[in-house]
């Protein structure tokens, strides 16, 4: 039986994004493969051009989830 791709990653960098309510440019190198499929062979993911996603003040109550929504694209590298 074939599974579908997954991976683990560690934190590499981080960029400010251009926008101030924007959340940070990130780029994690993948740590751990398992499965196969098209994400198989990812090697770096990055998350750039981010827009949205930066809470604005402090939470309302302790406990409570705020949920800020944000678009962003996701970059995938392989490597041999």
């Amino acid at each position: 039986m074939r599974t579908a791709a997954s991976w683990r990653a560690r934190f590499a960098a981080r960029a400010d994004a251009p926008g101030g309510g924007d959340i940070p440019w990130l780029r994690l190198d993948v740590t751990t493969k398992r499965g196969v499929g098209a994400f198989g062979d990812i090697a770096v993911v990055q998350r750039v051009a981010t827009r949205g996603g930066a809470l604005s003040g402090s939470c309302p109550a302790v406990g409570q989830v705020s949920e800020v929504p944000y678009t962003s694209d996701y970059v995938m590298i392989r490597r041999p």
